[in-house]
């Protein structure tokens, strides 16, 4: 059995044409969002033996953010620059490399990649991930390659 965690990051700050759309941070809600998120996925005690985020600013600091709150330690964050704006079934591929002795994954990424990622894979539902939202799935798979749209479980959904 598999538990996948998606994330959308928290609260950024706006776009302007001074900053480059990789390199916007958390605004302070932003961060309380975070430690939040964090703190409720502590509560339901499923811990993510994984986190992967895409390497742009605003997610980085949302898994910094909650893995301060689990007791994740931040340097076992992996970075993916492939998660960086992309489409549900980049996000897909990137959960079915995950290593075999995986259980418990949770994956930081942006819209509307990561609500057409939890939509696709929830056995229903169609999800509009707010910034900081969660949606936590479980398969009955034992290899991470095993995983198919439209076969997960919801176990929890957090909306902020």
């Amino acid at each position: 059995m598999k538990h996948l965690i998606l994330i959308r990051h928290a609260t950024a700050e706006s776009e302007n044409f001074l900053k480059k759309d990789f390199e916007r941070d958390l605004e302070k809600s932003g961060i309380q969002e975070a430690i939040n998120l964090g703190g409720f996925i502590k509560q339901k005690k499923l811990i993510p033996e994984q986190i992967v985020a895409s390497s742009a600013n605003r997610t980085l600091q949302t898994a910094y953010g909650l893995a301060g709150v689990i007791d994740f330690p931040e340097q076992k964050i992996l970075q993916n620059p492939g998660l960086y704006n992309s489409g549900f079934q980049k996000i897909i591929s990137e959960i079915q490399n995950t290593d075999i002795s995986i259980s418990t994954l949770a994956i930081v990424a942006h819209n509307p990649g990561i609500s057409q990622a939890c939509t696709a894979m929830a056995e229903s539902g169609n999800y509009q991930m707010a910034p900081s939202a969660a949606l936590c799935l479980r398969f009955n798979i034992s290899d991470w390659k095993e995983l198919k749209p439209c076969t997960g479980t919801e176990i929890w959904y957090y909306y902020p």
